[in-house]
């Protein structure tokens, strides 16, 4: 695993479901559909065709195959556009999935502000644990009632949004870094060459002591950008705070379906039975009683 992944779990946590989660409305699954439709409409109109027509040629099976294909991934894209999330989310999607790119080649802790990244991965911190604890047996309950469901979709969408704002918000703190280690390696290697030995042994000590931050980007936007996303952060902690809290009430309104008809009617017969055996048993003591 690299430094970056281990330094910003959740921050890569949540890149990885919002890319996910965009995979979803990008057209994939209608593609998808569409294509097993087809294979199985193919199929299908091979099997009909030389069953009961006594013929079909593979072009026409092929044909019937591919309309079913594209009708069925239509319907489903058309539902998908439906349910496409807000352009704000989208447009953080576009962002999350620049980050995510930067995170595969190793740059994303060279390419955004040290003091914003931090501040993403505390947010972050705190949409897992709004996403957790939905996603927990209290709030996923079949049986959960109405208002508490309506509060659970609330919360679930103002982390969503409150995620998505920050991650905008840090777009303007990413770019190139200040200075990169290869670059730092290559000037070290140069000293040698100039037999400026003094100068590139203090360049090797510097480097193998230098933290990551130093050679990171370092954007002038960074300190009104911070100001600006502190507090959605703060806002997150404190929804995170109050869905964890809540599901402890929420877990103890649970609304449970009643017994059936059925059971009871059994419980009942088994009851009546037993009270039966016991007031037989009761006047065969009693009439044991008398004839002694």
């Amino acid at each position: 695993m690299s430094a970056s992944k281990k330094r910003f779990p959740y921050l890569n946590g949540y890149l990885q479901k919002a890319h996910e989660e965009q995979e979803q409305y990008s057209g994939g699954v209608a593609i998808g559909y569409g294509c097993l439709a087809t294979a199985l409409a193919t199929m299908v109109a091979g099997f009909v065709g030389a069953r009961f027509l006594g013929f079909l040629t593979v072009p026409v099976a092929l044909a019937v195959g591919t309309l079913v294909g594209v009708v069925v991934g239509r319907m489903v894209s058309a539902g998908q556009k439906k349910r496409m999330p807000s352009s704000r989310v989208q447009q953080a999607w576009a962002v999350a999935d620049e980050m995510r790119r930067l995170r595969s080649g190793r740059k994303l802790h060279k390419w955004v502000d040290p003091s914003i990244l931090q501040l993403l991965e505390a947010a972050a911190y705190h949409w897992t644990r709004v996403h957790n604890s939905l996603a927990g047996p209290a709030w996923a309950s079949p049986n959960l009632p109405g208002h508490w469901a309506s509060v659970r979709d609330q919360a679930a969408q103002a982390a969503q949004d409150a995620m998505a704002d920050v991650i905008i918000l840090a777009r303007s703190c990413m770019g190139p870094p200040a200075k990169d280690k290869e670059e730092m390696v290559k000037e070290v290697f140069e000293d040698f060459a100039d037999l400026d030995i003094a100068e590139a042994l203090q360049g090797l000590k510097t480097l193998s002591k230098q933290d990551w931050t130093a050679s990171a980007h370092q954007s002038p936007q960074a300190r009104t950008v911070f100001m600006q996303a502190r507090p959605i952060a703060e806002r997150l902690q404190s929804l995170a705070d109050e869905v964890e809290r809540a599901a402890v009430e929420v877990g103890s309104s649970q609304v449970f379906l009643p017994a059936t008809p059925e059971a009871t009617q059994s419980i009942d017969a088994v009851l009546g039975e037993l009270r039966a055996i016991k007031q037989a048993e009761t006047e065969l003591d009693q009439q044991l009683g008398q004839g002694s």
